[in-house]
């Protein structure tokens, strides 16, 4: 992370050369800003903007490539305002802790507070940045509990995958069964078979059941997952390639011949 924060050593001293400063002087602006309490600030806004790369690369499956790019877009502008505020920060530690240093070699005869002035100010925006970036990441949390509490569906761009894929894939008979008291599970039930249908797949049933325990989640149910029909292991990887989260369980009452879908609940 230190080499994130700070020049190179041969970038730290071509631009100290270019002041006249010595070695000496050059370890003392280390030590000085290493400690200062920006470098905590500026390190902890790269870490958030890093884990926020990794969450929106992790979650791009799933997402609409609209808002993928409009996301990615965000992440590269903060990326560059960091960039530009870091190497500003940097250069302002450094005239302040150069002319500290001079102060102290002279008894004290040089005038620092322009520098510290100008330093204090890159502090400042760091701060302020790191409040920014917090507030990225506090948007972001926000924006997972709306989706938690959103109604699964499969996107556009998911459907339009599964379409091309299941059109050419194997197919068989199909059982979608759904709670007749959960419309979210009947919603995206509908929109499984409305897939499966458009694709070719001519034997799909949804059907409606009442349970004493409702599961969560999407289940798919063959008799044997150890030696499956090849409909149902195309289906399965087919929703595996495009993000959608399900189980798969053997279930000893299913026809050999059948896929049982089971939509529980929204997890």
């Amino acid at each position: 992370m230190e080499r994130n924060i700070w020049l190179s050593l041969s970038s730290a001293l071509l631009i100290l050369s270019v002041v006249g400063c010595t070695h000496s002087e050059l370890d003392y602006v280390r030590g000085l800003c290493h400690t200062n309490s920006m470098v905590g600030e500026l390190q902890g806004s790269k870490a958030v903007l890093e884990a926020k790369r990794e969450d929106l690369e992790g979650a791009k499956v799933s997402l609409e490539v609209e808002r993928y790019e409009k996301l990615s877009q965000q992440l590269e502008d903060y990326q560059a305002d960091w960039e530009s505020l870091n190497r500003d920060t940097q250069l302002a530690c450094k005239d302040w802790a150069i002319c500290q240093y001079r102060s102290r070699q002279d008894g004290g005869n040089q005038n620092c507070a322009e520098s510290r002035r100008a330093m204090e100010d890159r502090q400042k925006q760091a701060r302020g940045f790191f409040e920014r970036v917090r507030a990225l990441k506090a948007e972001k949390n926000l924006t997972e509990i709306k989706e938690r509490i959103q109604p699964r569906r499969i996107s556009d761009e998911q459907r339009a995958h599964l379409l091309e894929i299941l059109t050419r894939s194997a197919k068989g008979p199909v059982r979608i069964n759904v709670s007749l008291v959960d419309q979210e599970a009947h919603f995206y039930g509908g929109q499984l078979k409305e897939i499966l249908k458009t694709s070719g797949w001519q034997d799909v049933h949804l059907s409606y059941s009442i349970r004493t325990g409702v599961p969560v989640g999407l289940f798919l149910l063959i008799q044997d997952w150890d030696r499956p029909p090849a409909f149902a292991a195309d289906l399965r990887k087919a929703l595996d390639a495009n993000g959608i989260l399900f189980m798969a369980k053997s279930d000893s009452k299913i026809p050999g011949d059948m896929l049982g879908v089971l939509v529980g609940m929204k997890p």
